[in-house]
């Protein structure tokens, strides 16, 4: 199959890139910026989502499109550049496909459309309540390709992902392993006895190329969330890494800040793990159970920070 991938170059696209050239496809890449390394692609495309020109020659002649690219909400940019590139990008996307025959298409969203739900593990068709600039553009960009996809009858799949991780993430990650890889001591406000869910890139790569999967096949746009098993609380899964990293980085519990709206605490969305049941199988991916209570909430002693062994024990 021929695929074309927009935000080739960024963490999560070239992941993608790297799993579909193994599975044996071929590859046509878009992005704003060049990649730092080269990938495996057929041709690579240097261009914005709005520039019908590049996006013309991108997905001329392809089977089906991975659109990936988006402003991210670190970004922290303006409403209107959201907007555009999230919104209007999508919109463009999808409608230079559909003008070159493309009928299956994957639109990675976001688990943040969900806000802070009242329901977990949250389904797929749980309410939408975006609260940030970020996250009301790509509820927007899925509304668009629910009635794009109704539209041109097109099947498209909505990947709603928890927070990806894996080598060569940047942003809070990198700061983490920094301190991690000083044995510097590692703050945890509120103590992270809380349980969050993750997703590993090369998961969330698999899962868009199950969805590409011709023998799968539903009506117009279809919801997956993905992320992985949730077995414990953040503060355990840092003590492992720090372990698997052989640190001698201690914890330094903080008092919680003030709770803020904006989903970044979803932590209950259905499973696709490698070993797990892949978007459109006869079979769903098991949920997990996140309504099991915690077996013990250590309290923060006082105002002061308190540093403590970072071994693994009861969340």
């Amino acid at each position: 199959m021929r695929v074309a991938v927009t935000g080739a170059s960024g963490f999560c696209g070239s992941a993608l890139v790297y799993r579909l050239h193994t599975a044996g496809h071929q590859v046509v890449a878009l992005d704003r910026y060049a990649p730092i390394e080269s990938l495996p692609v057929e041709a690579f495309f240097q261009g914005d989502l709005l520039d019908r020109d590049a996006l013309n020659r991108t997905l001329a002649g392809v089977d089906a499109v991975v659109h990936m690219a988006a402003l991210p909400a670190i970004a922290r940019t303006s409403t209107a550049d959201y907007e555009r590139v999230n919104h209007q990008g999508t919109q463009r996307v999808i409608e230079v496909a559909v003008a070159h025959g493309v009928q299956r298409m994957v639109h990675v969203s976001s688990s943040t459309v969900y806000g802070a739900p009242s329901q977990q593990p949250i389904p797929e068709d749980a309410p939408l309540q975006p609260a940030c600039d970020y996250s009301r553009s790509k509820v927007a960009a899925e509304t668009r390709c629910v009635e794009l996809a109704d539209q041109h009858g097109l099947q498209i799949a909505i990947i709603r992902p928890r927070v990806v991780v894996g080598p060569g993430r940047a942003g809070v990650f990198s700061l983490l392993f920094a301190f991690v890889r000083r044995g510097w001591p590692v703050p945890l406000p509120g103590g992270a006895h809380h349980r969050f869910q993750f997703t590993a890139v090369e998961d969330l790569a698999s899962a868009c190329v199950a969805a590409l999967d011709p023998q799968r096949s539903w009506s117009g746009a279809r919801a997956f969330n993905v992320g992985a098993p949730v077995e414990g609380c953040l503060r355990d899964d840092l003590a492992r890494l720090i372990e698997h990293a052989e640190s001698s980085s201690r914890f330094l519990s903080l008092p919680a800040a003030p709770a803020r709206g904006g989903g970044q605490g979803v932590a209950g969305a259905t499973v696709f793990s490698r070993a797990s049941p892949a978007p459109g199988a006869s079979a769903e991916a098991a949920p997990v159970d996140m309504r099991k209570p915690l077996a013990t909430t250590l309290p923060i002693r006082g105002p002061r920070a308190e540093a403590t062994p970072a071994r693994r024990r009861p969340c």
